[in-house]
């Protein structure tokens, strides 16, 4: 529970609604009641072996952490349809094996297509904390000179640069007064 609380926190903390936390939530236990499923096997009269749940009480927690009808979940992780090219459909029965096998994949995929939201979420969050940061500094004046002034009389009480005075008034450049030149870039190829 406390780790759970820490998590729901975490998730609170980057932007997570609270909705959001409880589908995360309803499908970590979606995920943990696949898990707790066991199967039982059995022979039929034509010699196949077919899979049923050993406890209906675990089939339906799991069927309801899913959201799904209990049969339905059942018929989904006990046999395979195949779906031939001409529209033919088989049904084949599993064995306890290929059930619990069936089960583990679909909790398997179940937990990484959250993972994968959660992170898409976070990654998303995180983009628009960036940008909306970047806004602010592009828009934000500076309190101090960004660099150094080799004369502090040229600087105003709110970081801008005055103009020099005429004694000293340089040549034109291209960079404002104060700031550092910047680096050129360096060519590629031969010299």
């Amino acid at each position: 529970a406390a780790a759970w609380t820490r998590t729901a926190d975490a998730l609170a903390t980057v932007g997570f609604s609270g909705d959001e936390k409880a589908e995360i939530a309803q499908a970590l236990a979606a995920v943990l009641q696949l898990t707790q499923l066991r199967f039982d096997g059995a022979d039929s009269a034509d010699g196949v072996r077919a899979s049923a749940p050993r406890d209906a009480t675990a089939l339906e927690n799991a069927a309801t952490a899913l959201r799904v009808d209990g049969a339905l979940l059942t018929t989904a992780l006990c046999s395979r349809r195949t779906v031939l090219p001409s529209g033919e459909i088989f049904v084949k029965a599993l064995d306890e094996t290929m059930a619990q096998d069936a089960a583990h994949a679909l909790a398997k995929a179940l937990y990484g297509r959250m993972f994968d939201a959660v992170v898409s979420r976070i990654n998303a969050l995180l983009d628009l904390s960036q940008e909306v940061r970047d806004r602010t500094a592009r828009t934000a004046r500076p309190l101090r000179s960004p660099s150094p002034c080799p004369d502090p009389s040229l600087v105003t009480p709110d970081g801008a640069h005055a103009a020099p005075p005429a004694a000293h008034a340089r040549p034109p450049s291209r960079h404002l007064p104060c700031s550092p030149p910047r680096a050129r870039p360096r060519r590629r190829g031969r010299r």
